[in-house]
């Protein structure tokens, strides 16, 4: 179980056919954690919503759903289709693949407020502005070095460990050294996972315009972060 402390969270599985959306449900409840699933059809959304109330919705596939108002994550099979997903709303894109624990933490840093690019997704940051301007590290964050604090910016902003050398302007491996230090800290396995991590405790402050549900791509003002490997 990935985030044991968390809260039930419920999803809504949206699939074309109804064979993909319980292969994926069955997926998630494998994880054992906190996470309540439903399965429905596009054409049943409304009846959908209304009776389990989700507070976000897993598409398989980039389905147009920008009607609905949960924030939707969408597994796609390529960077076309993950594309396509963006222009329709989508918060949160991961290749079809991915495991269950990663479609969880996508799940709940997309639930936080957050943008995601999966792995092997060739698709930029949705919102590529300065840290300052999405989120601000909390003046109450113990434990965390000043560099540390900018790192954990850069991440929430889905830079990569040789963006973030490039923006603290250090070498790759120093950049590599202070995310390994921050994960340690934050017990988290993956960069998301520290993210979604810092935000429940309060270490990372998001804008109001972060948690702003479903906007255009283009439109958008929320941070980014890439699920990477590790």
């Amino acid at each position: 179980m990935l985030f044991p402390e968390l809260d039930l969270l419920r999803v809504l599985i949206v699939a074309n056919e109804p064979t993909e959306g319980l292969a994926a449900a069955a997926r998630l409840d494998g994880l054992g954690g906190p996470i309540s699933v439903g399965t429905a059809l596009p054409d049943s959304m409304a009846m959908s919503l209304r009776l389990r109330e989700p507070a976000l919705i897993l598409s398989i596939g980039p389905i147009d759903l920008s009607e609905h108002d949960p924030p939707v994550v969408a597994l796609v099979e390529d960077s076309e289709e993950g594309r396509r997903a963006f222009g329709f709303g989508a918060r949160g894109v991961l290749l079809r693949g991915a495991e269950p624990s990663r479609i969880e933490a996508a799940l709940r840093a997309v639930e936080a407020g957050l943008r995601v690019v999966g792995d092997g997704l060739e698709l930029p940051p949705a919102a590529a502005t300065d840290a300052s301007d999405a989120a601000a590290i909390s003046e109450a964050a113990p434990g965390l070095t000043p560099r540390e604090r900018e790192v954990l910016g850069l991440l929430a902003e889905g830079f990569s460990n040789r963006e973030v050398a490039a923006a603290l302007e250090v070498s790759e491996r120093t950049a590599k050294f202070h995310v390994a230090a921050l994960l340690k800290k934050l017990d988290a396995r993956t960069r998301t996972d520290a993210v979604v991590r810092a935000v429940r405790k309060g270490w990372l402050l998001l804008h109001s315009t972060v948690a702003e549900r479903s906007p255009a791509p283009e439109a958008a003002s929320g941070t980014a972060t890439t699920l990477a490997r590790g």
